[in-house]
């Protein structure tokens, strides 16, 4: 008989198989209109791209025309790519956000977590003494008025708060994921078929990364919610149990944290896993 934490995986898991099919019904959208983004200024968010310290008239035609190629160059690119992609993630934030959220939130609702459980875990994995948990705590079902305050937020401001949660990349981040893409495109002269095949590979790199941004933000918003920014707040990391999970997680898994020690140590799709922003760990209030 399934666990109740094995139900809330599980429930979980139906809810970003939704997401993935939301992320998917984008996918051409996706493409033309991050390649309209690169090569076009008139549908950009020129407060966003500023703020990301980036020139919003460059294009890249101006790069390609450029006849001194080094890292410089390559990360200037990469900048445009990853704001395009970016910019994108957040134009379509009702579904490459609040739909998943909620889609989660209403999977998850009311899944208990076993007290006794959680004091073995504690005691035998966890810096959290378990005297500290009293008892099993329901996981509340919230309302989506915190969503509708992410709609009404622009770009910019969206951006800085899922930074701020932990639940998007820092853009130098997203810029540095994107310069290997681009370094191959320095030693194709401009106005080369190479180089336009590139610059389509590329494009589509950045249109399949929408996955992974999606993954990272869900999981950080629903943690988001259900603490209400306690970052006191008893967390336990929950893992896949299958062959897919990594090392890294497997060696979190059941730890009980504060969400600021958390916060400090690595969340699920953070550094300390091998999947990246793909990761499929969830952190859990108890």
């Amino acid at each position: 008989m399934a666990t109740e934490e094995e139900k809330f995986v599980a429930a979980s898991d139906a809810a970003d198989e939704y997401a993935e099919e939301l992320i998917a019904s984008l996918e051409q959208q996706s493409l033309e209109d991050i390649d309209d983004l690169i090569n076009h200024t008139d549908n950009r968010d020129f407060e966003l791209w500023e703020e990301l310290g980036l020139d919003p008239n460059l294009v890249v035609e101006d790069y390609e025309q450029e006849n001194e190629r080094d890292l410089d160059w390559s990360l200037g690119l990469a900048g445009i790519f990853a704001a395009a992609s970016l910019q994108f993630f957040l134009d379509n934030r009702q579904k490459t956000i609040i739909e998943p959220v909620l889609s989660r939130i209403d999977a998850t609702d009311g899944y208990k977590i076993e007290a006794e459980k959680l004091k073995i875990a504690s005691k035998r994995e966890s810096d959290v003494g378990a005297q500290k948990i009293k008892k099993s705590k329901v996981i509340p079902k919230r309302h989506s008025r915190t969503l509708s305050n992410l709609s009404n937020l622009s770009n910019l401001e969206l951006y800085n708060e899922l930074v701020d949660i932990g639940a998007l990349s820092k853009f130098d981040t997203i810029v540095s994921n994107a310069v290997g893409s681009t370094s191959r495109m320095i030693a194709f002269p401009a106005g080369s078929p190479q180089f336009k095949e590139a610059l389509s590979n590329t494009i589509s790199a950045n249109s399949r990364n929408l996955k992974s941004q999606n993954r990272r933000s869900v999981e950080a918003i629903c943690v988001a919610m259900l603490i209400y920014g306690r970052s006191g707040q008893l967390m336990m990391w929950l893992i896949e149990r299958d062959s897919n999970t990594c090392i890294f997680c497997r060696g979190n898994s059941n730890k009980i944290k504060t969400y600021a020690k958390w916060r400090l140590d690595g969340l699920p799709g953070a550094e300390v896993c091998l999947g990246g922003d793909l990761c499929r760990c969830h952190l859990v209030p108890i």
